[in-house]
């Protein structure tokens, strides 16, 4: 993840989309090995609900890493549209209300703020 600079997700090509699946699956692969190993308390997957929301990352697989997860580990999955199967995985489940954004002035996203 954090790498894709293309287009936005619902307009890219079923070839990019079927690379995308495959880099999400080996990152949730390399995540789950690395926290067999090593301690951590905070993972943040930021914008995951979207992925998963355009089908880019499996939702079962995904939520199933919810539910084996170490106990001390606190999953925090950001983004639009969470699917109500993560929604009931989800221990808390908030929402960001958008009052004021830039976006409605025509600002164009911007490298470390929206993406």
């Amino acid at each position: 993840g954090g790498k894709y600079k293309g287009p936005f997700l619902n307009k890219i090509e079923e070839d990019e989309r079927r690379k995308i699946r495959t880099e999400w699956t080996t990152l949730l692969d390399k995540i789950t090995q690395e926290i067999s190993v090593q301690r951590y308390d905070l993972l943040i997957l930021d914008e995951v609900n979207v992925v998963v929301h355009y089908g880019l990352i499996d939702e079962d697989r995904l939520i199933n890493f919810i539910k084996k997860k170490p106990d001390f580990l606190e999953v925090i999955l950001t983004g639009r549209h969470a699917s109500p199967g993560l929604v009931q995985a989800a221990h808390l489940v908030s929402e960001i209300k958008n009052i004021k954004h830039p976006f409605e002035k025509g600002v164009k996203a911007r490298k470390g703020i929206e993406y």
